[in-house]
């Protein structure tokens, strides 16, 4: 594992994970940028993450999602899995309950291309707060709430991902202020069924 300026990378964590995204083994590189992993007979998908978060996250052959990366065989010894990793662009903000301005932990926040595709997600820390390392390029955000208490949340209260905006990020870039206010979903005994009568109006 090598920056992308050619350096060898120390500490950085290579993982192989099974077709189903669950994790199978994993090892942090040496001073020399070197790592061995030792995996049963099967086809794998591996990452190169920096959990200092100074650089972006790298699949097998420069794929910046699981879904893209390239599977790797293992039938017998298999070299030459490099990676390449980017000086990352850190991403910082939070997530607040809109009413109360309560930080809120534990809640999703994502980061996509203007296509739509899933490049990085991240939770909230107990402050409410997340931090992302991207790869330089076009990003747009948007929060939302596995437990589904609050309402999807993009970037700057857009309606939706379309109208969301995009952010150009590029090497050793900070982009802070990436904030999101969620509204809760009302639970279903508070919520009210209102019946509008009509009226049709026929021949004869």
């Amino acid at each position: 594992v090598i920056a992308s300026v050619g350096t060898p990378l120390a500490g950085i964590v290579v993982a192989a994970y099974n077709a189903d995204g669950s994790r199978r083994g994993f090892q942090k590189t040496n001073a020399n940028g070197d790592y061995v992993l030792v995996l049963p007979l099967g086809t794998y998908r591996i990452v190169a993450y920096d959990e200092t978060l100074n650089y972006a996250t790298s699949f097998y052959q420069g794929q910046t999602s699981f879904e893209a990366a390239t599977p790797v065989s293992v039938s017998s010894a298999v070299f030459g899995v490099d990676f390449s990793l980017p000086l990352a662009a850190k991403v910082t903000g939070s997530a607040l309950d809109r009413g109360t301005r309560a930080p809120l932990a534990s809640l999703s926040v994502e980061a996509h291309t203007p296509a739509g595709d899933l490049v990085y997600s991240t939770a909230t820390d107990g402050d409410g707060r997340f931090t992302m390392a991207l790869a330089p390029g076009d990003y747009k955000f948007l929060a939302f709430d596995a437990a589904k208490h609050y309402a999807v949340s993009y970037f700057s209260d857009a309606a939706s991902f379309a109208s969301a905006p995009s952010f150009h990020l590029t090497a050793g870039q900070a982009l802070p202020g990436i904030d999101f206010l969620m509204s809760p979903i009302p639970p279903p005994s508070s919520r009210k069924t209102n019946f509008v009568p009509a009226a049709a109006n026929v021949s004869g």
